[in-house]
C-alpha cells in the first residue's frame, strides 16, 4: 500500500509539475507569438500600401546577416529540432533574431512564412525557460517540444496542429506520447492569448465531396503528385542555397544579391502577389480561383528569398504552392477546385515536414472534420511518396517509408 501511495504521489507529482511548465510556456509563447502575428499582419500590410518599399530589401538583407553575426550557434529550425531530438542547447537568442529577422524580411517583400519562425521563437522559448530553471538534458526536450506548439498555435491559430506537430516533427516514427499532454497545454493556452488579442482564427468552407471509390483514386493521385512537388520544393530550397553561397561567398553579399534578384523578379512579374507570406493568394485558391502558374513562381520567389539568408519560414510559402498546384491539378482530375486547393495545401504540409499525423489533423481544423477520411488517405500517400526528403536536416527517420525496417537516417 506504502509503495502504491508512493507511486501515486510520484507521479502526481510529476504531472503537476509539467501542468505549470506547460501553461507558463504557453502564456509566453502565446503573448510573444501573438504579437509576432500582429507585427507581420502590420508590416504587411504597409508593404502593400507602400510598394515601394521593395526597393530596401537588399539593405534589409544586409542588416540581417549583420544582426546573425552577433551570435556563434547557428540560429534556425534545425536547432530546435536537435533541441527537442537531443536536449542540445538552443541559444536564448533565436527568439528575438527571428522576431526581428521575419519582421524585416517581411515588410520588405522577401517571400517567406511565418510558421518556420515560429518553430524558432517557441523552441527557444520552451529552452530559455528549461535552461533557467535548470531542467534535465531529458526535460529540456519536452520544453522545446512546448515551445514549439504554443508558438504555431499562436501564430496560425491551429492548436491541436501545433501540439501534434511539435511531438511529431523532431523525429518521424518515434513520437513520445507523454509530451502530447504538456504541447497540447501549451497551444491552447496560447491560442486563447492569440484569440484574446484579436488575431484572426483560420477557418475555410471548401466542397467535400461524397466518399465514392472514384473520388478517393483521384485524391490519391493528387497526393501523389504533391508528394512530387514537395521533393522539388526541397531540393529547389536547398540547391538555391548552395548557389547562392557558391557564387557570392560572404553572407552580407548573399543577402544583398538576393534581395536584388527578388526585386527584378517582382518587376519582371508585375505585381508584388509572390512576395510576404501571400495569404490572399492562398485564400483565394481556397476559393477555387488560381493563376496556372501560380506555384512555379511562388516556388522561385520563395527559394531566393530564403537562399538568400532573409529571414521567415518555409511552411506558409509550401501552403501556397500546394493550394494553387491542387486548383490546377483540379482542372485536370475533375475534382472541385476548392477542394483540391484544400487537398494540395495539406498534402504539401505533409510532404516537406514529414508529419503526417499533424497533416491529416491540419486539413480537419482548417476545412472541417467531414473530409477526415480524404485528408488522411491524401496525407498517408503523399508523405509515402515523398520519401525521405524533408525540409530540415536534422529531422531524424526511424522507419522507412515502404516497410517496417528501421532506418535511423535525417533527411535530404
Amino acid at each position: 500500500m506504502n509503495k502504491l501511495f508512493k507511486n501515486f504521489f510520484t507521479k502526481s507529482n510529476m504531472l503537476l509539475k509539467w501542468i505549470i511548465l506547460s501553461i507558463i510556456t504557453g502564456v509566453i509563447t502565446g503573448v510573444v507569438g501573438g504579437f509576432f502575428h500582429k507585427a507581420i499582419e502590420f508590416v504587411t500590410k504597409l508593404r502593400t500600401e507602400n510598394g515601394y518599399i521593395i526597393l530596401l530589401l537588399p539593405i534589409g538583407g544586409v542588416a540581417i546577416a549583420l544582426l546573425y553575426r552577433l551570435c556563434n550557434h547557428p540560429l534556425n529550425t534545425n536547432t530546435v529540432i536537435q533541441g527537442a531530438n537531443d536536449g542540445e542547447y538552443v541559444p536564448p537568442l533565436i527568439t528575438p533574431f527571428i522576431f526581428i529577422g521575419a519582421t524585416i524580411t517581411h515588410l520588405l517583400g522577401g517571400s517567406a512564412g511565418r510558421e518556420g519562425a515560429a518553430l524558432q521563437i517557441g523552441g527557444g522559448i520552451g529552452a530559455t525557460i528549461g535552461q533557467t530553471i535548470h531542467l534535465t538534458r531529458i526535460e529540456l526536450k519536452t520544453m522545446v517540444v512546448c515551445g514549439m506548439a504554443g508558438a504555431f498555435s499562436a501564430i496560425f491559430t491551429t492548436p491541436v496542429t501545433a501540439a501534434v506537430f511539435a511531438v511529431e516533427v523532431a523525429t518521424i516514427g518515434n513520437i513520445h506520447y507523454f509530451q502530447l499532454l504538456p504541447s497540447l497545454i501549451a497551444s491552447l493556452v496560447a491560442f486563447t492569448i492569440t484569440k484574446s488579442l484579436g488575431n484572426n482564427i483560420l477557418s475555410y468552407t471548401v466542397a467535400i465531396p461524397e466518399i465514392t471509390t472514384m473520388t478517393s483514386l483521384k485524391v490519391m493521385i493528387l497526393a501523389i503528385l504533391v508528394g512530387l512537388l514537395g521533393i522539388i520544393f526541397c531540393l529547389t530550397l536547398q540547391k538555391t542555397e548552395l548557389l547562392m553561397k557558391k557564387l557570392f561567398k560572404k553572407d552580407w553579399l548573399i543577402a544583398l544579391s538576393g534581395g536584388v534578384i527578388i526585386i527584378l523578379m517582382t518587376l519582371i512579374v508585375g505585381n508584388q502577389d509572390y512576395n510576404g507570406t501571400g495569404m490572399n493568394i492562398i485564400n483565394k485558391a481556397l476559393a477555387g480561383k488560381a493563376i496556372l502558374y501560380a506555384f512555379i513562381l511562388k516556388l522561385l520567389f520563395t527559394a531566393v528569398t530564403l537562399g538568400a539568408g532573409l529571414k521567415g519560414g518555409e511552411i506558409v510559402p509550401a501552403f501556397f504552392v500546394g493550394a494553387t498546384f491542387g486548383v490546377t491539378a483540379s482542372l485536370v482530375l475533375g475534382l472541385d477546385p476548392t477542394f483540391g486547393a484544400a487537398i494540395g495545401m495539406i498534402c504539401m504540409f505533409c510532404s516537406i515536414t514529414n508529419c503526417m499525423l499533424a497533416a491529416a489533423i491540419l486539413g480537419a481544423e482548417l476545412f472541417g472534420a467531414k473530409g477526415i477520411l480524404f485528408f488522411a488517405l491524401a496525407c498517408i500517400v503523399s508523405h509515402i511518396v515523398s520519401g525521405n526528403f524533408g525540409l530540415y536536416s536534422k529531422q531524424k527517420l526511424s522507419y522507412s517509408r515502404c516497410g517496417t525496417e528501421k532506418i535511423d537516417l535525417y533527411t535530404h
